[in-house]
């Protein structure tokens, strides 16, 4: 039986390793980051686990933004332990995200834009897309330490809807300023996203 439950600070440092094995370095942030992030109250980190008899194993984790009434999620990370990819615990794990919190109607994706080497980019594209994702058209960049890293942004509709370029700009301001508070060319970044 799957089981998803908030993860807790002790969580995050259990998983830490496979979310820095899974995600390059200028794509993930720093434990003492996630862990501020968490702390503020809109991050979460959610654990999917296969209980059998009385013995638990981890079949994943997401790390979300969900901020307080608002109608979206924001997923930053979605990571699959290697021994349960590839068997459908993704997609199922994907679905309750979009269906356990109150009051939402989708969720953003980031995606990296495919570089033509890693065979992964391409997977994960066609993966969001078969769980119903639509890529949405806009120049989109993901903040990093120094700079922005050009990025596909995805939105993945719960309600059949897709939200307004307004809306759209709104949550994504929303979603960057929270998540990548730290990093001091977030309003380059803002600046440099539009609609194509």
């Amino acid at each position: 039986m799957i089981q998803y439950r908030l993860g807790t600070e002790e969580d995050l440092i259990a998983v830490y390793p496979s979310y820095a094995d899974e995600f390059p370095e200028s794509e993930r942030k720093a434990i003492a980051q996630l862990t501020v992030l968490m702390r503020k109250g809109d991050y979460k980190l959610v654990i999917a686990e296969d209980v059998y008899m009385t013995h638990l194993n981890r079949l994943g984790f997401a790390m979300i933004y969900r901020p307080k009434n608002e109608s979206f999620i924001w997923l930053d990370y979605l990571v699959m332990e290697k021994s349960f990819q590839g068997k459908g615990y993704g997609s199922v794990f994907f679905d309750y995200l979009l269906q356990c919190f109150e009051k939402v109607n989708g969720m953003y994706i980031e995606v990296e834009i495919p570089d033509g080497v890693d065979i992964n980019q391409v997977r994960r594209i066609n993966y969001y897309e078969r769980l119903g994702a639509i890529r949405l058209p806009l120049d989109y960049y993901l903040p990093t330490p120094t700079d922005k890293m050009p990025m596909f942004l995805y939105y993945c509709h719960y309600d059949g809807i897709i939200p307004e370029h307004t809306l759209t700009q709104k949550h994504i301001e929303m979603a960057l300023t929270y998540i990548h508070y730290d990093h001091p060319c977030i309003g380059d970044v803002l600046a440099a996203i539009h609609e194509i």
